[in-house]
């Protein structure tokens, strides 16, 4: 029963990820653990679905969590399935479905697309995680994504505000 449904699961994301495109997704099951993804050893909480590992083993995640707690900031342009991703020094440009990508003004071959499964937009975590300027490190015994990134100018300014006090005699 457990290995129908499985197997029912998996082509319903395969089929919604795009319907010219075969595509193997795994998900957490009783029998696949999680994905855990850190941002500067702070686990990233995603609202909603989180990291997924796709074809060849590539991690995937939800559009908006990581980049945010890298500080960056995210843009989606639904007509034509582009993302924009940048946080100060850096930024990238994917279009769901296509393996070409520009970063930093350079054009890079991805080796995964992006994609979208069910509502959600899917990118590859480690190119998007370094074209914002972090480095990725996969831990498989405990199936945990280490990202290390220096923090932004936002972040710094925000973690070293001072408050003055004036005091009248």
């Amino acid at each position: 029963m457990k290995t129908k449904l499985w197997i029912a699961a998996v082509g319903l994301l395969a089929t919604a990820a795009h319907a010219d495109t075969t595509t193997v997704v795994t998900q957490r099951t009783t029998s696949t653990p999680a994905v855990t993804v850190t941002v500067n050893q702070q686990r990233v909480a995603f609202a909603g679905a989180g990291p997924i590992i796709a074809e060849g083993g590539s991690v995937f995640v939800p559009l908006r969590g990581v980049f945010e707690q890298l500080g960056g900031q995210i843009q989606w342009e639904p007509a034509s399935q582009v993302v924009t991703g940048a946080r100060p020094g850096h930024q990238f440009r994917i279009r769901i479905g296509s393996d070409q990508a520009l970063v930093d003004g350079t054009q890079r071959t991805l080796t995964v697309a992006p994609r979208v499964i069910g509502k959600t937009t899917y990118v590859p975590l480690r190119f998007a995680s370094e074209a914002l300027g972090a480095t990725v490190d996969w831990q498989p015994s405990t199936r945990t994504v280490l990202i290390t990134s220096a923090p932004t100018e936002a972040v710094i300014k925000k973690t070293t505000t001072t408050t003055t006090t004036t005091v009248k005699h």
